[in-house]
């Protein structure tokens, strides 16, 4: 299972540096860059030292460490976890992060499936014993997976970079140490870096921070040697309240000063958690199976230090909050528009390298039954009419040209089974194919054909994930592959796929969508019309191999020979057939779009088929939703990633 502090939230692909605000003189030579301490802007994702990943491009399996991880409250930049390592939960643990009536209905389906480890059960579509000694000689042969190696972006680094240019040179990152702020790379804001050796030569007056409080009343265990903070040097102010169609997961956006102290974003969730009774939302290391949040949502936003030993100091507040925490906090004015961006989405609005996300996601957004997404200049509204209509940003502000209506049932697992199209309810009619940005990758959508457009916006981080860590030596299988979106963003990174799909109309829309984006190699992307249980079956006898196998299908669905398949009910068989093709090294990922399946419950069924297929596996990422679908409760949409042995 995953370790939940090494699920770091990914950098953004628009390009963010971080900026300089400020300085103190904390050593004795003025005009060398060691001899003084930095107040850093940090965006998000970037850690303090960097990646501690080797470079490498085949996969290496990650080392096993225990949950309850200890950590300096002065950060040394060179213990920094790998980002791929691993977690052991064990049943108790699991069952903390459960409700009673969930764990009533998960024992009772372990004692159904006790004889998982047996024999299959009649009409398996296991493979046969020779069959699985083919594959396993395949497996054996096989060069282990690959993938692009990827360096988390470090502040050191940069800062490194930075002075040389400026002609002040300083020392490596062991020399340096993050006291104060932003010290964790899912943490954003402020962060002071100091010398080592020159630490006790400053004096923090007070870092103030700003967190979304409400986690589901999951709290992070507090750290073995964390500091304790009196309460007199500390104060809370509550920002802000989202309670409207919140009975069981209401959000708090809290202010927190804490004064004479080296404090960082890790003292303020334990903090929250003591006096507010509820954790952090996004935090994985309060509930890596129930993430609310693309990270764990705190901000340092401002800090005063000075210098003790020298007549210096340094006074920096920053006015923006990012994106994530604006979304729960910005909702003044009656949930006012404000330049055609709803809610904390001025990053995305802004971004050039993305042109498609959700402007309004329903309840979580304080309009229930009614969502918005962009679609370049063009907007699609799915309204449930049980329920009021929400607003809409205007199509005079420069961004808008025309609103697509439709209404329907807010359900994704049922997208492009209905005959219901939208309708041009305001402005300019859109072409049949809209040409759409998403982390700088093209793909094609439409408004008014089907209920889908083509492309599932909540899938905007996995999509990302692709295209920084996919190469041309990374073969990808896409199963349930709609109109190929995740073969896009993988061939767009160089690596080969091959997309199988029940709907051929879905699947022509790949050749057009890759010419796009410059890739002409035609004989490295296959798409297959048909069953995916059945080519599955196909695929595996004939020994292929695949460094990722993509299993994103529909809740429901009927195959070819009209058997009803649901993912509650087979997604083992599904995952069974699967996972023999994953090479050395390589990931199964597994996502369901069903809304009442635990995501405990759902990692049980893969594991199930993983056991059916006589595969070793770890469960090594929960990916969350990206920001712009903030959820109310567990997360509609799950996505396991699995490293096989």
């Amino acid at each position: 299972l995953t370790n939940a502090a090494g699920q770091h939230c990914d950098v953004p692909v628009a390009p963010v540096e971080p900026e300089i605000l400020g300085k103190i003189l904390v050593g004795e030579e003025v005009d060398k860059g060691d001899s003084y301490a930095y107040i850093i802007n940090k965006p998000i994702g970037w850690s303090i030292l960097g990646s501690m990943n080797k470079k490498v491009s085949k996969a290496e399996s990650p080392k096993v460490v225990h949950v309850e991880k200890q950590e300096k409250e002065v950060v040394d930049v060179e213990t920094e976890q790998d980002d791929t390592s691993l977690l052991d939960l064990d049943e108790a643990e699991l069952l903390q992060l459960m409700t009673p009536k969930e764990i009533r209905e998960l024992k009772a389906e372990i004692e159904d499936s006790s004889t998982v480890n047996a024999k299959p059960s009649k009409g398996s579509r296991r493979r046969s014993p020779d069959q699985d000694r083919t594959v396993n000689v395949e497996r054996s042969s096989t060069m282990a997976a690959s993938f692009e190696p990827y360096t988390r972006p470090s502040i050191l680094k940069w800062l490194k970079e930075f002075l040389a240019q400026e002609g002040k040179p300083i020392r490596g990152g062991k020399y340096w140490t993050a006291v104060a702020g932003a010290s964790n790379v899912n943490d954003s804001g402020l962060v002071i870096i100091c010398p080592k050796n020159m630490v006790d030569n400053i004096f923090i007056d007070y870092a103030k921070y700003v967190a979304v409080v409400g986690n589901g009343k999951f709290n992070a265990a507090r750290p073995k040697d964390s500091m304790e903070i009196p309460k007199d040097l500390t104060k809370i102010e509550i920002l802000g309240k989202v309670k409207k169609g919140r009975s069981e997961d209401q959000v708090f956006t809290v202010g927190m000063t804490i004064a004479e102290k080296f404090s960082t974003c890790d003292h303020v969730t334990q903090l929250c958690q003591e006096r507010l009774s509820d954790g952090i939302r996004g935090d994985q290391a309060a509930n890596p199976f129930d993430c609310r949040a693309p990270r764990r949502l705190i901000h340092c936003n401002a800090i005063s230090v000075a210098s003790l030993t020298f007549d210096d100091g340094a006074e920096v507040e920053t006015q923006l909050w990012p994106d994530d925490i604006a979304i729960y906090a910005d909702r003044r004015n009656n949930h006012g528009f404000t330049k055609g961006s709803f809610l904390g989405r001025a990053e995305l609005a802004e971004n050039p390298y993305t042109t498609c996300y959700r402007e309004i996601n329903g309840a979580a957004d304080g309009f229930p039954g009614w969502t918005v997404d962009r679609y370049d200049k063009w907007l699609l509204v799915q309204h449930d009419d049980q329920f009021p209509r929400g607003p809409l940003p205007s199509i005079h502000d420069g961004r808008t040209v025309g609103i697509y209506y439709i209404n329907s049932i807010q359900n994704r697992g049922i997208m492009g089974r209905q005959s219901m199209r939208a309708t041009l309810l305001e402005g300019q009619p859109a072409p049949e194919l809209v040409p759409v940005k998403e982390n700088g990758v093209t793909y094609l959508a439409t408004l008014d054909k089907d209920l889908s457009t083509g492309i599932f916006l909540d899938q905007r981080l996995q999509r990302a994930w692709l295209t920084r860590n996919c190469n041309n030596k990374t073969r990808i299988l896409n199963c349930f592959a709609h109109c190929g979106a995740f073969s896009i963003a993988a061939a767009k990174a160089g690596a080969s796929t091959l997309s199988l799909d029940l709907n051929k109309k879905f699947l022509e829309r790949i050749p057009e969508q890759l010419l796009l984006n410059g890739v002409e190699s035609r004989d490295r992307h296959d798409y297959i019309y048909g069953d995916c249980f059945d080519w599955l079956t196909r695929l595996s006898k004939r020994g292929e191999q695949f460094d990722i196998v993509i299993l994103d299908p529909p809740s429901t669905s009927v195959g070819t020979k009209k058997k009803r398949w649901s993912v509650k009910k087979d997604m083992a068989e599904l995952v069974s057939l699967a996972a023999p093709m994953v090479k050395p090294g390589g990931l199964l990922w597994t996502t369901t779009n069903s809304a009442t399946l635990h995501p405990i419950k759902f990692a049980n069924m893969c594991k199930k088929g993983l056991l059916e297929a006589g595969i070793n596996a770890k469960l090594e990422r929960i990916s969350p939703m990206p920001i712009d679908f903030p959820g109310i409760e567990t997360p509609p949409v799950k996505n396991l990633v699995w490293r096989i042995s």
